[in-house]
């Protein structure tokens, strides 16, 4: 799966726009490019954006492991990604954690 198979093309975000096709994001102090997860991560939540997706669902969506899976992984991928994105990690403006039920993008 990727972005570009959604038809999203570019995110245009409070503090840098990202180039969906080519995961790569346009900021103040120069471009940054994603990592595959990454891409994926914000790929997958980009094509729900607005609805909360649980860590379970990203673990089989975007991992492929089994939604039992003991793991930080999700956790430490949104951290990477909200500094990418410029996304304050305790305020966050776009990738919010909603506690007991998941992630959300809000563009």
């Amino acid at each position: 799966m990727t972005i570009a198979n959604a038809g999203i093309r570019r995110l245009v975000l409070v503090r840098c726009q990202v180039d969906v096709e080519r995961g790569v994001v346009h900021r103040p102090d120069g471009a940054v490019t994603l990592t595959g997860l990454e891409h994926r991560l914000l790929a997958y939540l980009a094509q729900r954006e607005g609805t909360v997706v649980s860590r379970s669902e990203l673990l089989e969506q975007v991992w492929g492991y089994s939604a039992r899976a003991v793991t930080r992984t999700v956790d430490v991928t949104v951290a990477r990604l909200r500094r990418k994105l410029l996304d304050n990690a305790r305020f966050p403006v776009h990738l919010e954690s909603i506690y007991g039920s998941g992630y959300r993008l809000v563009l």
